[in-house]
């Protein structure tokens, strides 16, 4: 709006009827700033009643009000005698054609569309006054026919106010034309800067690293309107600010090294002046810059955070005369929000590649250590199960001994029989049965013993469980103290399974061991087996996902554990035999065949 001009409209009164306060205040302080004397009314009887009462040079009038409208007021001041030369201005909307007829009709003398132009305003007013002086003494009334929105109308009123009306209108559609063509303007622009704004958002989608999104957001930003160059500064807290990319440079800042260091706005962001996008009207860099500088002098400052931590700034150069508007500094920054949040993702993307890449070499050196733990673990478990076997053997020497000189007695004794028969060979062949007995004997101990104290790989094969329990217990019957009964239970539809016949064959003379050192005064030793169904066991043992299982049972009549060693009874080298008697691991070695 041009400078105030009080100068001209001393001693002017207007008179204002608007029943909204706001904008008869408004109003008032409009026109007293120009030098108007103002009086406001809140309606159109009040108007007529103040201006009855004090004749005022013009009439501001609302139309909807209410007691009497504007068209009312504007009918009672024309055929007023005193008032009729007094000119009436409407404040309407122009919605239709039908506005302009009712203001014929009333006699008003001019429109001023509201929401007003205050420029607009003051110059139509000064301008009702002015012609009004100059046709005071023109006094000749016409009548006017006329056609306006598809309806025939014949108007009387005066020539001048007609055409004041109809040069009012037309000036009015002026106007609109001229405000439409600025909002289809602002809408272009408004529609440039969405676009460009979607293309920056869509380029921080794709970007998946801070050099991709810095390329992304600049390459964009240049598409917004009046946007001709920009660049991006992030804030390192130990080096400071580093410029990490820049697009369309005029000469003078392209140079190396001008856009680095402090500037007032780098200054400002770090302080926290700078919280939101700003416009900044004489760029620092521009006005120091030697060289050409394209016209360039102004810029947006776009502050990137995340959270309250600063991350850096986005500058987007514009002419000497373009400056964002606040519609567009909003948007801008929220594009600066989003930036943020990108260069954050990608930061956390980055070192998190570098901790798995680090994890991932830590833990290839581990599925190695791991590994050797796990073949010198696997070396252990066969040299205790081959320990067992040797303090098995060892438990089992003094029997099988005692076995072995009761055969060779056997065989010596019917050996001499031989050497000092003097009979026929029919009084040799009973000691050459029984030391052929004897013989077979012997060898089936020996041999049993090698099978038990082979050391084999673990192998899978098809065993049948009561045979291997029928040849255990046929082997212990010899060796085990004859005071010590051994019972068997065996079902005889109980079907083959897979398994490691020698591993099974030791677990069982591990619990037949334990149990007849359990039984010293003698007592029985049994062996059952029987097919039990996956739901009979999963109550205590929830792994087990088979429908049917086959079932060994081992069981004596000794004299049973307690309860610390029932807790204890499978940790390695733990024993309740004395000295000299046994190694613990027998237990051990069965838990880890089992569970294995």
């Amino acid at each position: 709006m041009s400078s105030k001009n009080t100068g001209n409209n001393h001693g002017v009164e207007v008179l204002i009827a608007e029943d909204s306060l706001t904008q008869a205040e408004q109003l008032r302080h409009l026109l007293e700033e120009h030098g108007f004397s103002v009086r406001a009314v809140s309606n159109g009887t009040e108007a007529l009643a103040a201006a009855r009462e004090r004749r005022p040079t013009v009439i501001i009038s609302d139309i909807v009000m209410p007691e009497m409208d504007g068209y009312d007021l504007c009918k009672a001041v024309k055929s007023d005698e005193v008032l009729k030369d007094t000119p009436v201005v409407l404040l309407t909307s122009l919605s239709s054609p039908q506005d302009v007829i009712e203001a014929l009709k009333s006699g008003a003398d001019n429109f001023i569309r509201k929401p007003y132009d205050e420029r607009h305003l003051l110059l139509r007013v000064e301008h009702i006054i002015a012609n009004r002086r100059l046709r005071e003494s023109d006094k000749v009334k016409v009548g006017v026919e006329l056609y306006l929105g598809g309806e025939r109308h014949f108007i009387t009123a005066e020539r001048q106010q007609i055409l004041d009306l109809l040069i009012s209108t037309y000036e009015q559609a002026v106007q609109l034309c001229r405000e439409l063509q600025m909002r289809e303007e602002e809408l272009d622009r408004a529609n440039t800067m969405l676009t460009g704004i979607y293309r920056i958002a869509k380029g921080l989608n794709s970007a998946a690293t801070e050099s991709e999104i810095v390329e992304q957001v600049l390459r964009n930003a240049l598409d917004l309107p009046d946007v001709r160059a920009g660049w991006i500064s992030l804030f390192d807290p130990a080096s400071g600010f580093q410029l990490v990319g820049s697009r369309g440079l005029p000469p003078a800042l392209a140079q190396p090294g001008v856009i680095e260091g402090d500037c007032l706005c780098r200054q400002k962001f770090l302080e926290g002046d700078i919280i939101r996008a700003t416009n900044i009207t004489e760029c620092e860099r521009l006005q120091k810059a030697k060289g050409e500088t394209l016209g360039l002098r102004s810029h947006v400052t776009i502050p990137l955070h995340v959270g309250t931590r600063p991350l850096g700034i986005l500058n987007l150069v514009g002419s000497e005369q373009v400056m964002f508007s606040e519609n567009d500094l909003t948007i801008l920054n929220g594009i600066g929000n989003q930036i943020g949040v990108a260069l954050e993702r990608c930061r956390m993307h980055e070192h998190l590649e570098e901790r798995v890449r680090q994890r991932t070499a830590a833990l290839t050196a581990e599925i190695a250590e791991r590994a050797r733990a796990e073949d010198a673990l696997r070396t252990t478990e066969a040299q205790l199960i081959q320990a067992q076997k040797m303090e098995s053997i060892g438990s089992l020497a003094g029997g099988i001994a005692h076995d072995f000189n009761n055969i060779l007695g056997i065989i010596l004794g019917h050996a001499s029989i031989i050497q000092g028969s003097s009979g026929g060979v029919e009084n040799v062949f009973p000691s050459i049965d029984a030391i052929n007995r004897s013989v077979v004997r012997g060898a089936g101990l020996v041999r049993q013993l090698l099978t038990f104290a082979r050391k084999t790989e673990k192998t899978i094969e098809t065993v049948r469980l009561n045979d291997l329990i029928e040849e255990l217990i046929k082997m212990l019957t010899e060796t085990f103290p004859k005071t010590i009964t051994i019972a068997r239970y065996l079902d005889a539809d109980l079907p083959p399974i897979g398994a490691d016949a020698n591993q099974l064959h030791q677990v069982l003379l591990n619990l037949a061991v334990n149990g007849r050192d359990a039984m010293p005064d003698g007592g029985t030793l049994s062996f059952h087996t029987r097919v039990l169904t996956g739901d009979e066991l999963r109550h205590r043992f929830p792994d087990a996902e088979h429908n049917a299982y086959v079932s060994v049972h081992v069981s004596d009549t000794g004299v049973g554990m307690d309860t610390e060693t029932q807790r204890r009874i499978f940790e390695p080298f733990f024993t309740t035999k004395g000295p000299g008697k046994g190694t613990g691991l027998g237990m051990s070695v069965v838990y880890g065949v089992v569970t294995g």
